[in-house]
This record gives C-alpha cells, structure tokens and sequence, in this order.
C-alpha cells in the first residue's frame, strides 16, 4: 500500500480530549530528510540541524545522486503530506532558524514543481475545511512562502496552479491569494488574460476587487495596462457594485496618465453617478429602476438592483452608489478621497477633469460638484476653484446640484467638513449673486445633513461672524440664511439660541430690518409653545427688550421696540385663539412706548408685516386703531379740504401738529402729545395696520371704513412758516397714497359684491382721490420752492438739493411728477393694488387723467427698480397685465397726442419697457413668450414685436430725443434680452438698430448729448456689419481733423471734443473684437493650415495692426484728455496679449509668407513703443492712472519675451511642424471665404 493511499481518506486531523494533534500519517516518508539535517518529532515538527544554506546543499547533492524513477516516488511521496492540513500547518510554521520547512524544499530545484503542483491539490481540497481562521492562516503561510524564491524552475506550472487554486479553494482564500499575486508572478500578457476571464466568471464583488488590486501590482507593459484600462472602463465601471467601485476607481485613478486622463474623466462622469435623497422619492425615477432601463440621460440612478450575473449587469450603463448601500469600508468616502488624492497628486486627471468642467454644458451631477469642493481642499488649487465656481455658478453649478452633492452624504464629506464651511463663508460672502444664492444652499445642506453638534457650531459660528465683521450688503444674506434654518430646522438650531442672542445684546453694526428678522429667529427658537412663554429664557428676553425700551438713547429705544413686537407676533403665531397673552404683551408694549412717535411707528409697521397674525388679533387690533382714530375725527363744518363731497368727518391737523394750539384746544401738553402721536402714525403706519386688519379677516373696506375713505382734512388759511406747511402736506399726501394703496383693490375685487354700487361710482371716488394727490404733491413742489434746506422732525432731513433741481425745471408743467420721480424714496411706497388705478381711467386722457397716469407709470418703475428709501421699503413688483395696457391701449393714443405730459409719459413708458425686458425671470422661455404676447397682444415673437416698436422710429420722425433715445434702448433690449440672447448681425433687426443708431449720431439738429452718445454709441457698433470699415473711416478721415482742438465733422456731428473718448473707445473696443475673434478661430482648429488660409489671415492682421498704430496716433498730441489715457492702456493690454497668444501661428506662417510676417512684426512694434510712450507720460504726468500700469506693464514684457523667443527659433531654423502635415478637423475653406469668415 503506498504512502498516498495511507494518508489519503482524511484531510482532517482528528482531536483527543485533551487537543493534542493525531494524524493517521506516517513519518516514513520523511526519514530519508533526517541525515541531511532535518527531523520530525511525532507532530510533524521539523528541526534543523545545521546553517540553512547547508541542509539545502545537502538536500540538493542527495537528490541529484538518486536515479529519476526515486527522484519521482520521493516527489509522490512527499507529496502526499500535503493533503493533510494539519501537516500542512506545521511545514509552514517556522522553524529554529525562522524559515519553514516549506520555504527550504521550495527553494531545491527538482523539488519545486512537484511541491507546488502539490499544493494546488491542498487547495482544491480547501472547501471541505471548516476552521476557516486555520485555513486563511495556513493560505498566508503558503503565500508568503512562495514569495521571492532564489529560482522558479517552471513558471507556467507556478501560474497555472495559482489560477486553478483561485478557481477550485475555498471562498475565503480567494482574496488571500489574489492580492498576494503580484508577489509570486510577473504580469505577463497570459496572466492579464486570465485574470480579466475571472472578472467576466466571479460575481462576488469583493473576488473582483482583489483581481483589480492583483492588477494593479503587477508590472504591465503599456500595450497590457492598456487593454486592461479599456476593459476596466468599458465593461467593470459602467456595472460595478458598492463594493467594487473603491477598488475599480483607485485601479483607474492610479493608472492615469496624460495619454488617457482625458477617457478617464469622461468614463467618470459618464458611468460615476452618485444618488441622492431627492431621486429616491421620484416615482419616474423608482420606475425605470424596477424595470432595469437606463433612459436618465446625465441624471444618477440607484443601486438597488436585482441580484443578477455580470453578463446581464454589462449591459448596465450607469453606476450606482446610495447611501442606505455602503457596504464595503463606505464606499462613497474612499471614492472622494480617491478623487482628492488623484487631483492634488495627478497633474494630468487634475487637468482634464477642470476642462471637462469648464466645457460642460449640462447641470453638474453630484460627482462634478464633489470634485469642486475637493479642488477648494487643496490649497494650492483653491484659487482656481473659487474662480471655477464664480463663473460656473447660476449655470452649470447649481443650488440644486449643491443640494444633492450634500444631502445623504454625510459620510462621504467628513473628509472635508472644514474646508466646506470654509467655502460657504466664502460663496455666501461673494458680490455675485449666483455663487451667493448657491451658498446659501450649501450651508442650508449642511446644517441639515450634519449632526455633530461640533460641526453645526461651526456652521453657525461662520455665519455669525460675517454678520458681525463682514461687508453691508452680505449682511441681510446671512440673516435670510439663518432665519431659513430656523423654519426648516428649528430643533438643531435651537442648541445654538444662546450664540444668535448674542446679537440681539452686542451688535452695533446691524440695521433695523435685519435686527427684526434676527429678533423674530429667537423668538421661534425660544417659544416653542405658551408654556415656554413662562420659562426662564423667554422672561430673560423679554426683560432684555423692556429695558432696551425704557432706554433713553433713541437707538436702544427702537431696537427694543423690534424685538418686543417679534416676541408678539411669535405668540400669536403660537396662542391660536388664546388672546390673553397677546393681549397682556401688547398693553405692556404699549405702555413702554408712551407718547414716542417713531417708536409707534416701528411697532406699527412691525405688526403690519406680519402675515400670519390670527382673526382674534386682527378683531382686537381693529377695535383698539378704530376707537384712537374716532378720537381724532371731528364733524366735518364745511372747512374741510382734499375729501369727498359726502365727507361728514376732517382731521384738524394744525390743531395736532403744532404746539402753539395747546392752550386753545388741549388742557395739558400730555394731551397734546398723545394727539399729535395719533395723527403722525395714522397718516401712514396705523392707518395701513387698520385697513389691513379689516382685509384679513374678510371685511369689505367699502363697506367698515368708507367713512375713513372720504374724511377731509382742516387746514387753517392763517400764515404760517413753510416749514409747518410742507409739514401739514407731507401728512395729508400720506394719508391719501395709503388709502390708495388699500381702497383701489375694492375695484377690482368687489365688482360683484352686493355693496359695489352703494357710495355712487367708486371708481370715479379713487379717480378723484388720487387728483387730490396730484394737488397736494403741486402744493408741496410750491412749498419747497421757498424753502432752501427741509428737515422733518420726525424722518430727519428730506429733498436734498431740492432747490437746484426745481430751478432747473421751473417753466416745466408737470414739474410735481418729475419732483417724486427724483425724490420717490421720501413718500409712501405704492402697492400692487394702486396700478390698477390706470385701468379705470377712460381713454383718451384728459389733462388730469393724463398726471394720473403719469404718476401712476412713475411709481411703476420705482417698484420695478425695488429702489429702498430711508423711510419706505419697496418690494419688487411687475405685472404683465399693466405692461399690456400700456403697449396696447395707453401707447397708441399717446402718440397722437401732442401734450408735453403725453411726452414724458413716452419717454417714461419705453424706459419702463427697457427695464422689464432686463428682468432675470424672462432668461425662461415661457415667461419670455408671455412678455412677448403682453407687448404685441398676440402670439408673435421677438422678431414682430421689434418691428412693431421699430416703426414708430420710422411712422413718427419727429419725435423728440428724449422718446427716441430711451426706444432705441428698448430696440436693444428686445434682441438681446430673454432666453436666447445671441444676434445675427446679418439679420434685418441688427441692421434696422444700426441704421437707427447712426441716424441718432450724425442728426445735426440737435445734436445729440454726450450722455446719448454714450448709449447709442455701442448699439451702432455692435450692430454694424462692416465695422471696420467705419474704423477705418474714423481713424483715417474723421480724427486727423483734430477734434480734440474744437474742430467739427460735418458727417458726425456728435463727435465733439467732449465725445472723442466716447468714440475712441468703440474704435480700440472693436479693433480688439475683430483680433480676438481672428485668434479664436485660428487656434480652433476649425480649419485645415493652408497657404491660402495663411494669406488671408496675415492680411486681415495687418489689416487690423495698421488701423490700430493709427488709432494710437492721436493720443500723441499736447493736450489728450485723461479719459483718452485710460481707455489707450485697458484696451492695449488686451491687444497686447491677443497679440502674444499669435506668436506659434505666427512662427509657422513665416514660411509662407515672410513679408506680411516681417509686416506684423513692424506694426506690432510700432504699437508696443506707442504704448509704452504712454505708460511713461502716466508715469510722470498721471497720478490718477496710476493703479493701471502694472497690468500693462505686464503684458508689455509678456509680449517682448514672446517676441524674442519667437525670433530666436526662426533664427536659429529650429525644427517647426510644417503647417500643411498637421493634423486638424475641419473643411477646406475656399481663398474667398477666409476673408469673410475671420471677419
């Protein structure tokens, strides 16, 4: 019976009681080992007798002295131990000179094939074993055994007992001996082929993940590391699991080179998609999962896919990663930091992922936005990320593609959380409004998705600190921020109440406004319900509040006054019809404010935008406001002016206004007071309070308070001081914008109420009122003119430098509407409701119907403009419906209207029109659309509603400038303006602007104004075809008739010396286009290099270097104007370096054509010293330009060095890439079309 057949039936070692090994082996097999040095006790422990190097050369002179026929039964024999894995473990265990008995008969040549081949049967026969601890521990033995032996004596049979142990052994071995791979062979083309068919036969992901890490040990040639990209990229990524996706992408990652960084980055961002919160509760979304379809194209998906072979999974297009799936070391973080660690250390996938951003036309996915925050990281590379995200912001960076890099990854992102907060204070802190918009939403994700308690301090941290110490007008951005978290996520933000308390005590550096809303965030914060309205740290604040009340500096006093109507309004919010809080915070209020008019004010007006105030509250406000304001009120003796026929009540105002009425009317000047208090606040805030109160709770205004709609006002006839006067007025036209602003609803809303035709014609009434107003504002211009400087006692100094502007307009007609046209901001802001005025007056317009209107377009603008006074908040505010009435109704009869108030509503309209084209909301093509239809009353597009504004430049030639210059503006408008902003300047509406333009510039009577110039000067430009062919015209005919010296061009009588810088500055602007866009397409590679391209090129440089060397002629005379200086150096330093980025193309040019090149060469010189002429006279003469040198200094030296360099290779003929070999796409342009092209 052989040794095999002996020790064959059992793998297994079997245990007595008392663990001491059995073996049903026998040690004869081994003996012959015992005279060369190496002996067994009874375990199958081997002891070495002798130095290492010795027993092998004794083992090795034994064999070698036997015939083969032993050699073979000693090989089988020796074999045999190795089925038995308890023999196994004590030849791997080492021995008394620390190297196993394994390693010694591995390194003897004969024996080394038959002991690996042995081997593989111990692996093969792995998947009975039950002890999988041994088993791995054994595995690593044997790995670590096999690993860097003196010789290998058959490398195929080494390799082919590995691959077949990887296949035949137990599970838990398998990674053991794969990432131990590149240890034990080299990689050759067969062991990639193989390894790669275990990918495509091995579901299990982490088997697949220690095959891409066994390949990326190994050394491939570059044809093998190749083909293994290719393979990994186009059939692993696209399928990859969780929990190969670490190991998939720090193959690719460290496999990156600048030959395929490119592929690399477009395979990520093609197949690397990360998912987030937002695409799990999407139904469309669930559906194309359950029904394993990939139709989001540049969307993320899922990973919960069915369990499936990797064939079927091959045919996936798009990865996956969610958060409720990391199941492999959190997948999501190794891969982020795999992506930070490859762009700060890779220059090449650094690179090519920053360009495949730049390029990128669609909304970033997660994986785009998580490598911007990675960039952020790097410092190094900080500054380049700022600058990506200015510009990608509001375009391809998004705040809902920030949302969802953020939200459900908060794993992923702990890497890096400070540079993060880092990058939100400086996106929210950022003048552009884009990159601030997004980084509120970054810091609003953080604060949602984070809940260390660490980090959300420092979130909160960050943006306090730019309340305190950062710019104005970031300022109101922060507090939006915080207030938005504090409806969304009001528990998190609570454990930091005590840190936004810190303003309300502390800040001096915060408005009114923005200390209302901070107020009315600890306010929620703290009053979660009544019950907290008892705890300590609501008593505490409102103890805070009642001393900053009582406070005699003016400051503290309304400071106060804001945080105790924001704890009111809170516990309204909360009191539900419990009134007897609200009740008791409002007496206390109330009391605290005595007779302080501006504190009244405050407290009014806080109340009034509150939104959310309950019935019960308004009831109780409107019973409180009505019985103070039946205290005011007396019966209307027919003295009474500016109210209705039907009026039976007036307000006395003199008697409340001014204190020398005391002794007459008041028995003490605490009554008075108290009087004069009423009167103030219900010219404006509590008459608002009063009317809105009755809106919200349903009561028609027509019907509760008409008694306030048509009360006069008793103004005495007696002499008093202008000042008083214009007092008296400003309250009475206070008055009445209120009432408009509430009771101009009723027409609209109220036409079918049972009331609507009680009180005769109400629309007629609201006519009416607003002609008193008309009146009061006359009376208030007549005033002013007397009055040399106006300080109201209340609002402080109004109408600065009012006496200047009305002597400008003293024989003007409608001088009152042009007065609130520039003094808007100190009179009571319109609402939305008092535009709908214009829509009942009947056309055509009478003479005051016409200053209605008037007034009623100029407050329009002032809300579309959203222009804040010191007094008044203005929200904005546009409507298509009254862009409608203008364009279709109001428009066509005031142009056959020859009244100088018809005139200005012209000019006021086509302004307005200006404005509401500008307006970010129609970039969106359906509200575009809509605009469109508002302005044509149909479903025309941009084409005939430019036509239809073109043709009244055209039917009415006789119109002013002043309607002329604001309807070419328009015209301008309308083509650049909504979704599509690009223009042909082929087109006939580019040809129609251009010739409307120069028609503007060279009318002799009269002659335009610089201020028109300025604004009709680019559109002619712009819009003009042939360009430089006007250029030239300029710069050869019309400037040498030295306009600087007072001389004048028949053909442009604009150009005067007060112009000149005005067209200089278009000439230089329009050079630099056309160069520019000749190096664009030059270095696009959109043409094939030919000798005729060549040709026409260099003529058009020339062509374009000589009419700039003449353009700079004329900033070489005695007397250039300082602005003629400053336009020379910011457009030379653009030509300069449009001129610089020329050199390669010029290089290769020069075969071909050497005169034109010496031509540009001469020319471009020429330009360069004309430029550094100037930069001396500045240097020497100019202290105010100073701050512009070293740009162009710079690019001075940047061009000479280019220069120098460029000739030095010509000289020195160094090897060139002949322009016709090179290899570009593009269509071989006829010789006659290149001039036309580049032009």
């Amino acid at each position: 019976m052989s040794l095999h057949r002996v020790l064959a039936p059992s793998l297994q070692t079997p245990k007595s009681d008392d663990s001491k090994p059995q073996c049903l082996a026998s040690l004869d097999g081994l003996q012959w080992l015992d005279p060369l040095g190496i002996s067994f006790d009874d375990t199958f422990c081997p002891t070495i007798k002798g130095t290492l190097r010795q027993i092998e050369q004794n083992i090795s002179n034994y064999i070698s002295s036997l015939p083969k026929s032993q050699v073979d039964d000693l090989c089988h024999s020796l074999s045999s131990y190795f089925l038995d894995i308890y023999i196994v473990s004590q030849f791997t265990q080492p021995t008394n000179v620390n190297t196993s008995f394994l390693k010694i008969i591995l390194n003897i040549y004969i024996l080394q094939e038959a002991v690996i081949s042995a081997l593989g049967q111990f692996f093969s026969m792995t998947f009975l074993e039950d002890n999988l601890v041994k088993l791995r521990t054994i595995t690593l033995a044997i790995t670590r055994d096999l690993s860097f032996l003196k010789c290998i004596s058959n490398e195929k049979a080494l390799t082919d007992m590995l691959f077949d142990a990887i296949s035949n052994c137990h599970h838990s071995i398998k990674e053991i001996l794969l990432d131990s791979l590149f240890l034990l062979i080299d990689g050759s083309s067969e062991v990639i082929d193989r390894l790669l068919k275990l990918i495509l036969e091995n579901n299990d992901d982490n088997i697949i993940s220690s095959i891409l890490q066994a390949i990326e040990g190994l050394t491939l040639s570059p044809a093998d590391k190749e083909r293994v990209r290719q393979h990994v990229l186009t059939n692993i990524l696209p399928a990859a699991t969780t929990r190969e996706l670490p190991a998939v992408i720090k193959f690719l990652v460290s496999t990156t080179d600048e030959t395929n960084a490119a592929i690399t980055v477009d395979s990520f961002r093609s197949n690397l998609f990360i998912v987030s919160p937002s695409h799990l509760h999407n139904e469309n979304f669930n559906e194309q999962l359950s029904s394993g379809t990939n139709s989001l194209s540049q969307n993320e998906t899922s990973s919960s896919f069915p369990k499936q072979s990797r064939k079927k999974r091959k045919r996936m297009t798009v990865n996956k990663i969610t958060a409720e799936n990391l199941t492999f070391a959190d997948t999501e973080f190794f891969i982020l930091l795999q992506l930070k660690n490859a762009l700060q250390f890779n220059h090449s996938f650094n690179k090519n992922f920053i360009i495949a951003l730049e390029f990128s036309s669609g909304e970033f996915c997660t994986l785009d936005v998580w490598v911007l925050f990675c960039l952020f990281s790097i410092s190094p590379m900080r500054a380049r990320a700022q600058q990506m995200i200015t510009k990608m912001s509001g375009k391809t960076l998004t705040s809902n593609s920030i949302t969802n890099a953020v939200l459900g990854h908060q794993k992923a992102l702990e890497n890096l959380s400070n540079s993060m907060i880092d990058l939100m204070s400086w996106m929210i802190s950022n003048t552009s409004e884009n990159v601030a918009n997004n980084g509120i939403a970054l810091a609003s994700a953080l604060f949602e998705e984070n809940e260390n308690s660490g980090t959300l301090q420092d979130i909160v941290g960050a943006l306090l600190i730019q309340i305190e110490i950062g710019e104005e007008s970031n300022k109101a951005r922060i507090v939006s921020i915080l207030e938005l978290l504090s409806l969304e996520h009001p528990e998190k933000l609570r454990n930091f109440v005590q840190l936004i308390q810190g303003l309300l005590w502390g800040s001096e550096s915060i408005t009114n406004s923005l200390y209302s809303i901070i107020a009315s965030i600890t306010a929620r914060l703290t009053l979660r319900s009544l019950d907290d309205f008892e705890e300590q740290a609501s008593a505490q604040i409102t103890i805070g509040f009642n001393k900053m009340m009582s406070s005699t500096h003016s400051e503290l006093r309304e400071l106060g006054v804001i945080g105790s109507a924001a704890i009111l309004n809170r516990i309204n919010e909360i009191s539900g019809d419990e009134m007897d809080n609200i009740v008791k915070v409002y007496s206390q209020i109330m009391n605290f404010i005595c007779d302080d008019i501006k504190s009244s004010l405050i407290f009014n007006r806080c109340l009034l935008r509150n939104r959310n105030r309950t019935n019960n509250f308004n009831i109780y406000l409107i019973d409180e406001l009505e019985k103070r304001f039946q205290e005011l009120i007396i019966e209307d003796e027919g003295t009474g002016q500016f109210g209705l026929e039907s009026s039976k009540h007036s307000f006395n105002l003199i008697q409340y206004l001014f204190s020398d009425s005391i002794k007459t009317t008041f028995p003490s000047r605490k009554a008075y007071e108290r009087r004069r208090l009423a009167v103030v606040i219900f010219s404006s805030t509590a008459l608002q309070l009063l009317l809105d109160a009755h809106k919200k709770i349903g009561n028609s205004l027509r019907e509760k308070c008409f008694y306030i709609f048509e009360t006069s006002f008793t103004l005495s006839n007696d002499d008093r001081k202008d000042e008083e006067c214009l007092t008296i007025l400003l309250f009475v036209h206070s008055y009445l914008m209120c009432l408009l602003n509430y009771f101009c609803d009723e027409i609209i809303h109220n036409k079918s109420n049972k009331h609507a035709t009680e009180n005769g014609d109400f629309p007629g009434k609201c006519i009416q009122r607003a002609s008193q107003l008309i009146s009061i504002e006359e009376k208030i211009v007549l005033t002013l003119r007397s009055i040399d400087n106006f300080e109201h006692d209340i609002y402080g100094k109004m109408f600065p430098k009012h006496k200047p502007f009305l002597k400008k307009y003293k024989d003007a007609n409608d001088v009152n509407c042009i007065f609130i046209e520039k003094y808007r901001i100190y009179f009571s802001s319109p609402s939305s409701t008092f535009f709908s005025l214009i829509y009942s007056l009947p056309l055509p317009l009478s003479d005051n119907h016409l200053k209605i209107a008037f007034r009623i377009i100029i407050d329009y603008m002032y809300c579309l403009q959203a222009k804040n006074g010191p007094i008044y908040e203005v929200d904005l505010y546009e409507s298509l419906d009254f862009i409608h009435f203008l364009c279709m109704k109001l428009l066509p009869t005031l142009m056959r209207d020859e009244r100088s108030t018809s005139i200005l509503i012209l000019e006021r309209i086509f302004k307005l029109l200006k404005i509401e084209f500008t307006l970010p909301q129609y970039k969106d093509k359906n509200q575009f659309d809509r605009l469109l239809k508002s302005c044509s009353g149909n479903d025309s597009g941009r084409s005939n509603v430019f036509k239809k504004f073109a043709k009244i430049m055209v039917n009415y030639p006789d119109l002013p400038q002043t309607i002329q210059l604001p309807l070419l503006l328009l015209l301008r408008s309308i083509l650049h303006n909504g979704p599509s902003q690009k223009v042909d300047i082929c087109g006939n509406e580019a040809k129609c602007l251009c010739k409307l333009a120069k028609k503007m510039l060279t009318c002799k009577t009269p002659i335009l104004s610089k201020s028109g110039v300025q604004s009709i000067l680019p559109i002619f430009f712009e819009h003009n075809k042939r360009v430089i062919n006007h250029v030239s015209t300029f710069v050869t005919v019309v400037f040498p008739q030295d306009i600087l010296a007072g001389n004048r061009c028949e053909d442009w009588p604009s150009l005067i010396p007060e112009t000149f810088s005005l067209y200089f500055n278009q000439c230089f602007l329009a050079l630099n286009m056309k160069l520019n866009e000749a190096k664009k397409k030059i270095l696009s590679n959109s043409f094939i290099i030919s000798e005729n391209l060549i040709e026409a090129v260099m003529n058009r440089l020339n062509k374009l270097a000589a009419l700039t060397k003449g353009l700079l002629l004329h900033t070489c005379a005695e007397k250039v104007p300082v602005c003629v200086i400053r336009v020379t150096i910011r457009h030379g330093v653009n030509w300069l370096d449009n001129v610089t980025g020329l050199f390669p193309f010029l290089c290769d040019s020069r075969d071909y054509n050497f005169e034109a090149f010496d031509e540009f060469l001469t020319l471009s010189a020429a330009i360069a010293r004309q430029l550094q002429s100037v930069v001396d006279h500045v240097r020497r003469n100019e202290k105010s330009l100073q701050s512009l040198l070293p740009g162009i200094s710079k690019s001075l030296a940047t061009w000479s060095y280019a220069l120098k360099s460029s000739l030095r290779s010509v000289q020195e003929e160094a090897e060139l890439l002949p322009a016709k070999e090179r290899t570009l796409v593009g269509e071989v342009i006829r010789t006659q079309q290149i001039e036309q092209s580049l032009g």
